[in-house]
C-alpha cells in the first residue's frame, strides 16, 4: 500500500465524523429557521431559534464545513482514483483537485471576509 493511500485513508476516516455532525448541525438548525417550535420540541428546548441563527449563520462552522467537505471529498475521489486508473493520470487529477481545494479555499475566506 502506497504512502498517499494510506494518507487519504487516514483523511477519509478523520473527516468522516467531524463532517456527519457539522452536515447534521446545519441540517437542523436550518430546519430551525423555519420550524423553530417543532425542532425546538425535538431537540428537548436545546437548540431555540435565537441558538439556530448563532449556530446555522457560524463563519467558524461554515469554514469547517468547507474544509471537512474538501479533505474527504478529493481523498474519497483520490481513493477511487488510485485502484481504477493508471497512475499517470492518478498525479494529474490529483494535481487538479489540489488547485481546485485551493481555489474553492480562497473563494470562501474572499466571501467570509466581503
Amino acid at each position: 500500500m502506497s504512502r498517499r493511500f494510506k494518507v487519504y485513508r487516514y483523511l477519509i476516516e478523520v473527516t468522516a465524523i467531524p463532517l456527519a455532525l457539522l452536515l447534521g448541525l446545519f441540517i437542523v438548525t436550518g430546519y430551525c429557521l423555519i420550524k423553530s417550535r417543532a425542532v425546538e420540541a425535538l431537540t428537548l428546548g436545546l437548540l431555540t431559534y435565537p441558538i439556530c441563527i448563532a449556530l446555522h449563520t457560524s463563519r467558524v462552522l461554515r469554514i469547517l464545513l468547507v474544509v471537512f467537505a474538501l479533505l474527504h471529498g478529493v481523498s474519497g475521489f483520490m481513493l477511487m482514483a488510485m485502484r481504477y486508473v493508471d497512475k499517470r493520470f492518478v498525479k494529474y487529477v490529483e494535481s487538479l483537485l489540489i488547485v481546485f481545494s485551493i481555489i474553492v479555499l480562497i473563494e470562501i475566506v474572499i466571501l467570509e471576509l466581503i
